[in-house]
């Protein structure tokens, strides 16, 4: 390969915008990747809850996704938010409901 300083002017900017266009290819592959992961259930086997009867509850959803996921929670088909009965606790990766 040829020495920087014995290529003209538009082979060096040849090179360089191949080179960028190469990390924005790689860039683009990569991001795309990962948005394509489906949401990995941390603890997939976690479908029975036990509490007394009168008392406080809690419910955790956990799950690893990107982009990040969103949770919702629901009590039949009306879908639950903050109130008086319940208080959704949302982070990154996790939400609880208590």
């Amino acid at each position: 390969m040829p020495k920087a300083s014995q290529l003209s002017d538009e082979e060096v900017s040849k090179i360089l915008h191949l080179k960028l266009l190469s990390k924005t290819v790689k860039e683009i592959s990569e991001l795309l990747n990962r948005s394509k992961n489906k949401p990995v259930w941390v603890n997939p086997d976690a479908d029975t809850f036990y509490a007394v009867v009168g008392s406080t509850g809690s419910l955790m959803c956990e799950a690893r996704s990107e982009p990040s996921p969103t949770f919702e929670w629901f009590k039949g088909r009306a879908l639950l938010g903050n109130s008086k009965t319940y208080k959704i606790i949302n982070e990154k990766y996790k939400s609880t409901l208590q």
